[in-house]
């Protein structure tokens, strides 16, 4: 089945439909959906723990730019970057790279 179609399968919908019901709306990139992406049509719990341990460079609209999410079956941290900040008195400003936590 095309990715792309996806949408349009009635088992996605319905996840999409209790993802929006839960929270209130589901972006193209939020990873729930991005999750239920990967997952097809395969919908069992086994899959999903396999795709949830299988997420490479996600970028989440909720995340700074550049941060990534990844996991595996060994490192279930999704989040393993980190961005500096400084307030200047009115809002934080990020500076230098994007840090990574190894």
């Amino acid at each position: 089945m095309d990715p792309r179609a996806h949408g349009a399968d009635r088992h996605v919908q319905s996840a999409r439909d209790l993802l929006v019901r839960l929270v209130g709306h589901v972006t193209q990139h939020d990873g729930h959906a991005e999750l239920l992406r990967q997952c097809g049509d395969d919908l069992t719990r086994a899959n999903v723990l396999k795709q949830a341990e299988s997420l490479k460079d996600l970028e989440l609209d909720l995340l700074l730019p550049g941060i990534k999410v990844n996991t595996s079956p060994t490192d279930h941290y999704p989040i393993q970057q980190v961005r500096m900040h400084r307030f200047d008195g009115v809002r934080w400003q990020g500076f230098g790279p994007i840090l990574e936590l190894d």
